[in-house]
């Protein structure tokens, strides 16, 4: 199999550079680079054509449209097998991880795979890593800054939910994925990526997208017999988060806006719900708090299907 790198830029062509010479550094795996810029007002589009040539086919959009909306229309460009869909403030220290990532989805059954990284010195997704044990562990979704998917199961479920726009669009697709048989598992890698986390980064927007994406997922996604009480759980720490931040006036038009957009999905002005299955959703609130073995995942996930 081989991969292709679907990065959406907007603004960051230090963080970039950085990132695409850590992939073309990859060793024993074939890849192609598609680079999506969202309309940068910096040198991004310069930097990107005259450093790396053909070795990286760049996009250049007109207007700025959003990493989901960017990140589906690279996949639908991308011709090869396995789509790593990473941030373009990430890093690959280790030339062989993309092909140790690879060879997880030698297995059918795994649809996307969260791969350990460090950031600000802290390991996420460790139970991936082989000093461990020999144990595939399965989670609730994947950090979109880190991450491998199938194509072919992306394109088939529509890729991201564009309704989303930013934030919970990589729970959503994972959710999915889990509720069609197929496994989001912790890629065993010999070393962790690196994401930096650029701090060119609005917060108010960063807030507002997370608090209405956060009720937007519930309301697509949860059987109809959870949905009122996880709306207002979701709520509650919605508001319990804004003011452990003090970041208010983001967190809380986000809640109003989702819930806004509820309100217009109901008049048949938005999209309409799809909830999984009981057990794929009970499962989702187990993984969301800790990875679980798959030998205990695959039979529910299974069920069903």
């Amino acid at each position: 199999m081989k991969a292709s790198f679907v990065i959406a830029t907007y603004n960051r062509a230090a963080d970039l550079e950085r990132c695409l010479d850590s992939i073309l550094k990859q060793q024993d795996c074939e890849f192609e680079i598609l680079v999506i810029d969202d309309a940068s007002t910096d040198h991004t589009c310069e930097m990107v054509r005259e450093k790396y040539h053909d070795r990286v086919k760049l996009i250049s959009q007109e207007t700025n449209c959003g990493s989901v909306r960017n990140r589906n229309y690279g996949a639908n460009l991308a011709k090869e097998d396995i789509l790593f869909l990473i941030d373009d403030d990430t890093e690959f220290p280790n030339v062989y991880t993309v092909r140790e990532i690879i060879q997880e989805f030698e297995d059918p059954r795994v649809g996307a795979v969260a791969i350990p990284y460090l950031q600000d010195g802290i390991l996420k997704h460790s139970s991936g890593m082989p000093d461990q044990n020999a144990t595939t562990f399965v989670v609730a979704s994947y950090i979109g800054c880190c991450s491998a998917v199938r194509r072919s199961s992306f394109i088939s479920l529509g890729g991201y939910e564009g309704f989303l726009r930013h934030g919970a669009e990589e729970d959503d697709l994972c959710i999915r994925l889990h509720n069609e048989g197929e496994l989001c598992i912790i890629g065993r890698v010999s070393e962790p990526m690196v994401h930096y986390e650029s701090p060119i980064r609005n917060f108010q927007k960063w807030d507002y997208a997370g608090r209405r994406s956060s009720l937007l997922y519930i309301w697509k996604n949860c059987p109809t017999l959870y949905l009122l009480p996880n709306l207002i759980v979701t709520t509650f720490h919605g508001v319990q988060h804004a003011f452990r931040i003090h970041r208010f006036r983001g967190n809380f038009a986000g809640l109003a806006a989702g819930y806004g957009d509820i309100i217009q999905c109901i008049i048949g002005r938005g999209f309409r719900r799809s909830p999984v299955r009981k057990e794929i959703y009970d499962l989702t609130l187990k993984l969301r708090k800790k990875p679980l073995p798959r030998t205990e995942v695959e039979p529910l996930i299974t069920r069903g299907n």
